[in-house]
């Protein structure tokens, strides 16, 4: 029969020192008292990081009106009599954009993980960069 200071792990047959009666060594006990404690600085680590999660969120959707909109006005100013054509093909366009880097980032994802899919956006970037840098 084991010894009242040891349990069995329900995983192990093999007996595990209770930790209920092991003492701190030394100054320990003093000094952890006066620190603040390991889950008080992951809850403050936790809230920082929804913090800057929904901060980027906000920013990240900022950008994406803006861009929605000098998009659309550029558009709209390259012919006034067509506006509701060229603004329904930038719609489109638009769209079919999002689905395509949507497919294929997914298949980069398979492929080479996140080296994958950080590949694909820089080839998108290039791509949009040569495309920029052709016309006159």
């Amino acid at each position: 029969m084991p010894s009242p200071r040891a349990t069995r792990d329900s995983c192990n047959s093999e007996p595990k020192a209770s930790t209920a009666s092991v003492k701190p060594k030394g100054n320990r006990a003093k000094t952890a008292s006066s620190a603040p404690r390991s889950s008080e600085r992951s809850r403050f680590g936790d809230q920082a990081a929804v913090l800057v999660l929904a901060l980027g969120a906000a920013m990240l959707d900022a950008g994406t009106v803006c861009d929605q909109t000098l998009g659309r006005r550029a558009v709209n100013l390259l012919n006034p009599r067509a506006r509701g054509r060229l603004n329904g093909l930038f719609v489109g366009l638009f769209f079919a954009g999002g689905a395509l880097g949507s497919a294929l980032s997914g298949a980069a994802w398979e492929i080479g993980g996140w080296a994958g899919v950080c590949g694909l956006g820089l080839l998108f970037t290039f791509a949009a960069l040569a495309v920029g840098l052709k016309r006159p």
